[in-house]
């Protein structure tokens, strides 16, 4: 054997090695061809279709659809989504993009036939009630009251009793005005899901341009009386 030659015991280490890698590289690429074929499937039989479309897909369905499918649209998608969409009426058209498609309402009928409801139902009823709480609360701050949260809290309850929700979310709610503890939990949730106050609502975001207008009309006027009156 020539003297610069490697050793037997290291050719055969050599072969191992490579045998092995080549092992490795089978499996991945025979898991890599299952996966895509698991995931093609799951696909087509709606379970693979992107959760917060099913999820906007479900407040669609179970309220209007302009404006409380964009508004919780426009918390639950990334901003570039919107990118060149204004108006409300150029952002329900965005949104119908994303969720009117077959994939997406075979998840979103699955969603509601399973009893009780999967967590996503249950997530799309709470998201249409807290956004006609918050409307509420709008107007309320329009007309200068300011709720406290126990009235919120009753005001929940309201707005759920519409829906149809399991029995574990109907204590939940019974328990919500008279449970200080839940209630402020439920409120901290509230405000940092939805960047709001409940005492101070910022309705820009969830009141139309014509009720901004109105509601700066009412405004001015009712400066320009106030200054005439020190007169």
């Amino acid at each position: 054997m020539h003297p610069g030659a490697p050793s037997a015991r290291a050719v055969l280490q050599q072969q191992i090695s490579r045998t092995m890698e080549c092992e490795q590289d089978l499996k991945r690429s025979i898991r890599a061809v299952q996966m895509s074929a698991r995931e093609r499937k799951r696909r087509d039989s709606g379970l693979r279709s992107n959760g917060q479309f099913v999820l906007l897909r479900l407040i669609a369905d179970r309220c209007s659809m302009n404006p409380h499918a964009v508004l919780a649209a426009r918390r639950l998608l990334p901003g570039g989504v919107w990118r060149e969409a204004h108006t409300l009426a150029e952002q329900e058209h965005r949104l119908r993009t994303l969720i009117d498609k077959p994939a997406v309402h075979v998840a979103a009928t699955r969603a509601l036939a399973v009893v009780p409801w999967k967590g996503i139902a249950v997530k799309a009823v709470r998201i249409i009630a807290e956004l006609r709480l918050l409307k509420r609360i709008a107007e309320m701050n329009s007309r200068g009251v300011a709720p406290n949260s126990k009235m919120v809290a009753e005001m929940l309850v309201e707005e759920w009793r519409a829906h149809e929700h399991q029995p574990g979310v109907n204590t939940w709610l019974s328990r919500m005005p008279n449970t200080p503890k839940l209630r402020s939990k439920w409120l901290a949730r509230l405000r940092r899901f939805w960047g709001v106050h409940y005492r101070k609502l910022g309705s820009r975001a969830h009141l139309s341009p014509a009720d901004e207008r109105r509601k700066a009309l009412k405004k001015n006027i009712s400066l320009r009386v106030n200054s005439w009156n020190h007169f």
